[in-house]
């Protein structure tokens, strides 16, 4: 199981709504580069490698970088591994990525 954190609105009131409501426009970008760091460390939560699973995941989605200012790190694949290469421009948006991991 793997819970991303969503923010907090700051009033205990607005957390069922906050939750609850759709993801605000001007996150877009953030949204995108964490989904797409989920699928990149995906082969290693499927390993059961949780650690290196969040230590990507949490690499590339430190909120305190300005998303184009983020870098993602090269790693070497594996041989006989499928690997996601996030470095291509693709048609398809990051979460439709990951869902075909899970095909």
């Amino acid at each position: 199981r793997v819970r991303l954190g969503i923010g907090h609105p700051g009033d205990k009131a607005k957390v069922a709504s906050y939750v609850l409501s759709n993801f605000p426009k001007n996150s877009d970008a953030e949204l995108s580069f964490l989904l797409e760091a989920v699928a990149e460390g995906f082969p290693q939560l499927k390993e059961g490698n949780q650690e290196k699973f969040l230590n990507i995941v949490s690499g590339q989605s430190n909120t305190s970088k300005k998303t184009s200012d983020r870098k993602v790190p090269k790693t070497k694949p594996s041989p006989g591994k499928e690997t996601l290469d996030i470095s291509k421009e693709t048609k398809k948006s990051a979460l439709e990525r990951l869902l075909e991991k899970f095909r």
